[in-house]
């Protein structure tokens, strides 16, 4: 009767993604970047808001779950200088932080992404279990679409995780950058945040939490998710037009990755980061990409 009845309560009530938070009580990414404070407080989101706290493009429909090339702008719309976001849902994961930098620093946001795809120009990628053609032609018309629309800077991942230990840049995300480059297109690729597991299989912090875990036990090593070094630094190398980001220490200390930092439930599910966490992290997004693009 109880369970019948909390059912009956979250579907009246669904929940909802947390609205802007107190920066002096829910520092997020600040207290690892900034050693900042973090008062005793209420985690939030919340483990039910967490999962529904969610990049403006899923709300607004823009990533798309087939081979239909979908666009929408974020940040200064009237601006001149353009970045445009590009792939699956994990270069979407940091769309709330570049929406408050193109706001801030007056350029726009164009993205262009697809649930589970890459941008990959084969049907098998090293990384697939299966073929995907789909996706493999939906990322030749997006790249048609740039070299059209010539953004100032493309933002697409730079690396990858793996099921057992560490990351890596699969040859197929270099055959991209050099498809861009090739366009005369300038790239910034982003390390990839950890992917929440344990002896290979995948978990989900709010169903950790949910049990009695802390950020802690509900996170996973540093070790266990990263290297000790970029693995794009060293392909990207060869590539002028293209530029690795790393910004491993928002998500890391230095022996833990935890599932909670500064109050703030960091994950929204195995391996998306819940909004309000990821605009915690824009002012160390901004000072990177402000360094690289010198626009600021």
């Amino acid at each position: 009767v109880v369970a019948l009845g909390w059912q009956q309560f979250v579907r009246a009530n669904p929940p909802m993604p947390p609205g802007p938070l107190d920066p002096r009580e829910y520092p997020g990414a600040a207290a690892l970047l900034n050693h900042a404070p973090t008062p005793k407080a209420r985690m939030r989101p919340t483990v039910f808001e967490g999962p529904v706290d969610l990049p403006m493009t899923t709300f607004q429909h823009c990533i798309t779950p087939n081979r239909e090339v979908l666009s929408c702008e974020y940040g200064d719309l009237r601006a001149t200088r353009t970045i445009a976001l590009v792939g699956s849902s994990h270069p979407e994961n940091w769309l709330p932080a570049f929406e408050l930098l193109g706001l801030q620093h007056h350029f726009k946001v164009v993205t262009y992404v697809k649930m589970g795809c890459p941008l990959t120009l084969v049907d098998l990628p090293s990384y697939a279990a299966t073929a995907f053609p789909e996706c493999r032609k939906w990322s030749e018309d997006v790249l048609d679409r740039l070299a059209a629309r010539r953004p100032n800077w493309v933002f697409t991942m730079g690396t990858r995780q793996l099921l057992d230990d560490g990351d890596n840049t699969p040859p197929e995300f270099v055959d991209v950058w050099s498809a861009l480059t090739r366009r005369g297109l300038n790239v910034m690729v982003m390390r990839d945040t950890p992917w929440l597991r344990r002896s290979g299989v995948y978990f989900r912090a709010v169903d950790c939490l949910a049990r009695g875990g802390s950020g802690v036990s509900c996170g996973m090593p540093r070790s266990g998710a990263f290297g000790p070094v970029n693995p794009a630094a060293g392909p990207a190398g060869a590539f002028p037009r293209v530029f690795p980001l790393d910004l491993t220490d928002a998500f890391c200390g230095p022996t833990q990755c935890r599932s909670v930092v500064g109050n703030m439930l960091v994950y929204r599910d195995e391996h998306h980061i819940t909004a309000s966490y990821m605009r915690t992290i824009a002012p160390a997004l901004g000072s990177r990409v402000g360094a690289i693009t010198r626009w600021w």
